[in-house]
């Protein structure tokens, strides 16, 4: 397979770093567009062309003329977006396909269905996708994808509070021992794997692969939290099997 050189980003939003992070990430020597809704405003990003779109075929045929690699960083959302641009990236010669996986394995959900199951409706349109592309690079041979699930996404869970501790409500709620150890990912280390797959096309065609950052525990991060922040936090405590 070709080299790829040209690579265009989709569904960032303002105040996300997929493209800079990409562009500037060592050894990177990529070629990162943005493809962006109409109308929408992305700033940052003052070396990277934009192409507006309103998901037409004529706008994206546009965007993917010349295109090595697509990186979608959409919501699980946009699942039928994600399918335009699919469809449109196989017309117009596109060579790899990477969805926005990131966050968690989405390529088996069984555990995730049994013990999460808001969660996994949530999530089930990404493997939705996932069927798509497996479907797509079966019938075009020269049409390849790769998915790169991840642990949650660590800034994203400071802000949410998805894994117990809310930086902006200073809340903490701690399960159990608060010493028991989760992974974690960072979007710096999900945008270098993203390079790395880029750069290692034939050996990362039609692949799951999976990257985590590091180890922690709640107690950590609150400990690291109230630190930083100068404040305690607001602490509960609960049972994991009340």
């Amino acid at each position: 397979m070709p080299s790829i050189v040209n690579v265009l980003v989709v569904g960032v939003s303002e105040g996300q770093h997929w493209p800079s992070h990409c562009s500037t990430s060592p050894r990177a020597e990529l070629n990162v567009s943005l493809l962006s809704r109409d109308g929408s405003v992305h700033g940052g990003f003052p070396n990277i062309r934009v192409f507006q779109t309103d998901y037409s075929e004529a706008s994206l045929a546009q965007a993917c003329k010349g295109q090595d690699a697509i990186v979608s960083t959409m919501s699980a959302l946009a699942t039928m977006t994600q399918t335009k641009i699919i469809n449109a990236a196989i017309v117009n010669g596109v060579k790899r396909y990477n969805p926005s996986d990131f966050g968690l394995n989405t390529s088996d959900m069984s555990s995730i269905a049994e013990n999460l199951p808001a969660l996994y409706q949530r999530l089930k349109p990404k493997k939705q996708i996932l069927d798509y592309l497996e479907e797509k690079a079966s019938q075009s041979p020269e049409f390849t994808w790769t998915a790169i699930g991840a642990a949650p996404l660590f800034g994203w869970t400071l802000k949410s509070g998805f894994l117990g501790t809310s930086v902006p409500n200073r809340t903490s709620t701690i399960i159990d021992s608060e010493n028991e150890a989760y992974t974690t990912t960072t979007i710096p280390h999900i945008a270098r794997a993203i390079v790395g797959v880029l750069q290692k096309p034939n050996l990362t065609a039609n692949k799951y692969l999976l990257v985590t950052s590091f180890q922690t525990t709640q107690n950590q991060i609150l400990d690291t939290a109230e630190r930083v922040t100068g404040q305690k936090f607001e602490v509960t405590r609960v049972n994991a099997e009340t």
